[in-house]
């Protein structure tokens, strides 16, 4: 779609961002869970599975190795 080779286009990303397409997509994907837990009522195993993840509890050690807290944590108030 972009006229760019893949090669290209992570370079792109790299120069940009000083992340590589998987650690990029990574961040985006916690950034979007973070969106879900403030946002809404769903349940941490439903936003892993929105999210492509194929178990919460790796989601959950992600988040967390991401951010420094749980989703629970994360979405508490306060």
């Amino acid at each position: 779609m972009l006229n760019l080779s893949p090669a290209y286009f992570e370079d792109l990303l790299r120069h940009e961002t000083g992340k590589n397409i998987a650690e990029y997509i990574q961040l985006k994907r916690v950034s979007i869970a973070q969106e879900q837990l403030r946002r809404t009522d769903k349940s941490v195993a439903a936003i892993a599975e929105e999210l492509g993840y194929t178990s919460p509890q790796f989601f959950c050690r992600l988040f967390k190795k991401l951010t420094g807290l749980t989703p629970s944590e994360y979405r508490l108030p306060g």
